[in-house]
Order: structure tokens, then C-alpha cells, then sequence
């Protein structure tokens, strides 16, 4: 699970990587459509309201540069499963990722 922000670095990457994540549809846990971004630094790379399970960004090889190789992906909706389950689980949890994939980009 992520929070609203969840950060990943890649580490001396010289050239463009893709991103591949495998993320469950945030559709079974909100009402409104839930839109996701990744950047790079302060670049936004990619938004999206995730229409099914695999998301694919290219992060150019000058973008990773210049955030030195940190890369964030980002939500604007969360919950708290005490609020809607009756656990006592307080986290604030955005996306459930089941997967990461980054691979250079040819």
C-alpha cells in the first residue's frame, strides 16, 4: 500500500527506464474517480485516473538526472480502513500496489 505519496529511486540509471506497476483499480474503494501522477523531481511525468490494473511511464534519462533518480507516485484520495471496515487499522492507505517493474527504455 501506498499513502498519498509513495517514493522509489533508481540508482545510476544513464538512460530512460519504464515503470511498470501492477495496481489494484482504487475504483473498490472510492466513490469518485481517483487520479495518479508520477514525477520526477518536481516534472510531472504521467496523470492518470487508472482505467485498469498495469500503469507504464517512461521516465526520460534527463528527468532522472535531475531528481537525482527519485521518482513519486502520488494520489488525491486515501481512507482509513477503521473508518470504513470497523478495524482498528489507522494508516491512511492510497493505492495497493501488487507490483514494480522498471526496465531501460531502448
Amino acid at each position: 500500500w501506498t499513502s498519498e505519496r509513495a517514493s522509489l529511486r533508481i540508482l545510476n540509471a544513464t538512460q530512460a527506464v519504464a515503470i511498470t506497476m501492477s495496481i489494484q483499480p482504487p475504483q473498490r474503494y472510492f466513490d469518485a474517480p481517483v487520479t495518479v501522477r508520477l514525477r520526477a523531481g518536481d516534472r510531472v511525468l504521467d496523470e492518470t485516473t487508472l482505467a485498469g490494473e498495469l500503469w507504464r511511464v517512461v521516465v526520460p534519462a534527463d528527468a532522472l538526472l535531475a531528481s537525482e533518480g527519485l521518482v513519486t507516485v502520488e494520489t488525491n484520495q486515501t481512507f482509513v480502513p477503521a473508518d470504513t471496515s470497523g478495524v482498528n487499522d489507522q494508516r491512511r492507505l492510497g493505492l495497493r500496489v501488487f507490483g514494480v517493474n522498471v526496465s531501460f527504455e531502448h
